[in-house]
């Protein structure tokens, strides 16, 4: 160890400045780090342990770090006596470090709240956040960010930005998340997120209720969650089905997943034919919803705890369908006339007791045998799955 330190000291010292990226573990390398402004990083991976004044020292140099590119810093824990980590010197070099565009604090072990000066940083494409983090003010400066997490946004009153700091962020990519739904009640703030605008979103989870487990959250790029002091109660249906309105995503949406949504309508664009790139619908724990709206004009959802549904609507229009999946629907009574034109490949029917004549319809009984010799024993030439289960 005493020998890396030495060359470390050395090659700072000769005015060397061909070092590009460094990985730093445990505080006394850190500490032995000197003269860094001579080189011109693109990487700087920090890992520690202990918070000390000459940590605090150190992270005031990164302003230094005109090339920096990526910045990881891992906290894995603080001083025992300390009820806050003071990261200060290292928010406030971070207006300075504008060529960087990764910053990387997941590995933290609490929340934090950056500065406002974030806005400077306008070449930022992937901000990663510990649990808990307030959604920072004037990231909607920040138009190159493509990947957002973990963000919290408190409705109401509070330190840091709404949701509606996403409006010019037309860069965000790939998966987008949004939970905890039911703790906001401003509606306009959803309306002025522009998820509309995001025409490089393919999938969009909506929950009404949380989800922060650490899979998951990673498994998104944008992944922004409410949180409130106490829960909002008896909220009226129209006001949940206008946060969902105002959701509204860009017609290149490949996936769409609603859970826990308690309206009783679902949105006008979600039966839009527009949408004719999405591929996939899943609605679960939908407990209002009795199956009316447009919803299933064109695409058949995977329906799972969907309590009040009684009927699936154009469940004979869909020539194309691969995947069926119904769960927990205890009211869904579908008439022969809702029959399939084809089978699907996956056929998945759980605890959904008012079935049994509709599963009949297809050459199988419901609560004993799957298949009979009947003519209709024919549709499931293409079946490669099925599950039936009470």
């Amino acid at each position: 160890m005493a020998d890396i330190i030495a060359m470390f000291s050395r090659w700072a010292k000769s005015g060397h400045v061909a070092l590009r990226s460094i990985f730093c573990y445990g505080r006394r390398i850190i500490n032995d780090f000197r003269l860094l402004d001579s080189i011109r990083l693109r990487v700087l991976h920090i890992e520690i342990d202990q918070f000390d004044s000459n940590l605090s020292k150190f992270l005031g140099s990164i302003a230094s770090m005109k090339h920096l590119r990526y910045l990881y810093f891992h906290a894995y824990k603080w001083h025992p006596r300390s009820d806050k980590v003071d990261l200060s010197s290292l928010f406030n070099s971070l207006h300075s470090i504008f060529n960087v565009q990764v910053l990387d604090f997941f590995g933290c072990h609490f929340p934090i709240m950056l500065p406002a000066s974030i806005k400077n940083l306008i070449n930022l494409r992937h901000l990663i956040l510990p649990r808990g983090s307030i959604m920072p003010c004037g990231i909607s400066k920040l138009t190159c960010l493509q990947t957002l997490k973990v963000v919290v946004v408190k409705d109401g009153n509070h330190e840091g930005g709404g949701l509606g700091e996403i409006e010019d962020l037309a860069s965000l990519t790939g998966s987008c998340c949004i939970c905890g739904i039911d703790y906001a009640n401003n509606v306009e703030d959803f309306k002025k997120a522009n998820i509309n605008g995001k025409k490089h979103i393919r999938r969009l989870f909506i929950d009404w209720h949380h989800m922060l487990i650490y899979p998951i959250i990673l498994s998104f790029d944008i992944y922004i969650y409410f949180k409130a002091k106490d829960r909002v109660k008896n909220q009226s249906f129209e006001l949940e089905e206008a946060k969902l309105e105002a959701l509204r995503p860009h017609n290149n949406l490949k996936e769409l997943k609603i859970h826990n949504y308690p309206g009783i309508l679902f949105p006008s664009w979600l039966g839009d034919p527009s949408y004719s790139k999405l591929q996939d619908i899943t609605l679960k724990g939908c407990n209002k919803w009795d199956g009316s709206g447009g919803v299933l004009d064109r695409d058949l959802p995977c329906l799972q705890n969907c309590r009040k549904l009684t009927s699936i609507p154009g469940l004979q229009n869909l020539p194309s369908l691969e995947e069926l999946k119904l769960k927990h629907c205890w009211e869904l009574e579908l008439t022969l006339e809702e029959k399939l034109s084809t089978m699907p490949n996956v056929l998945e029917i759980v605890d959904c007791p008012q079935l049994k004549k509709w599963c009949q319809r297809y050459g199988y009984k419901y609560d004993s045998s799957m298949l009979n010799q009947s003519s209709n024993s024919l549709l499931f030439f293409c079946l490669s799955f099925l599950v039936l289960a009470r």
